[in-house]
Parts: C-alpha cells; structure tokens; sequence
C-alpha cells in the first residue's frame, strides 16, 4: 500500500467517524432538552391524581374486543382510555 492510499484511507476513516459522532450528538436526547420535556406532557392520574404512568381502558365501548390469548378486553377507540397511575393499573389488571 503506497503512502497516498493509506493518507486517503485514514482521511475517508477519519471524517465518516468524525460525521458519525456529530450525527449522535445531534440525534441524542438527554432529560435537560427542552424537546424532550415537551414531548411527555406529565397527565394526572384520572382515579387518584397522581402523575399516570400508563393508560387503562375504562371498559365502556360498546364495540369492545377480545384478546384471544389472555381474555382481555381492549378499544380500538382510544377515546376509551384514560391515564392512570401504576397503583390503579395493577387493580384493574387484577380484575380483569
């Protein structure tokens, strides 16, 4: 390998890592981001008020489905759900 190949292959190696780290840095999300804050709005709970970690489906369709593998009933109407906490997802997970 002559010296001017290797100066052009370590050059091509040295930018495509140079424009992959800039790319990571550009793609990455920290919790500081302002983006980041805005794109997971905090809701209330819709029980107790708490901050929700999940949504629940409140059991009201009238066109509700069935899981056939757990026996579950679920929405394709996301109207029919609301934002719970983990405390009440565990309960109605367990009456279901």
């Amino acid at each position: 390998m002559s010296t001017l190949t290797a100066i052009v292959v370590f050059g091509t190696v040295f930018h495509v890592a140079v424009l992959a780290i800039m790319i990571w840095i550009r793609v990455r999300r920290t919790d500081s981001d302002p983006a980041a804050v805005a794109a997971a709005p905090v809701r209330a709970c819709a029980v107790c008020g708490e901050p929700a970690t999940t949504w629940s489906y409140d059991g009201l369709d009238p066109d509700e489905q069935v899981n056939s593998e757990t026996g579950r009933a679920w929405s394709a109407d996301t109207t029919h759900y609301r934002p719970v906490c983990e405390e009440h997802w565990r309960a109605a997970a367990h009456r279901a």
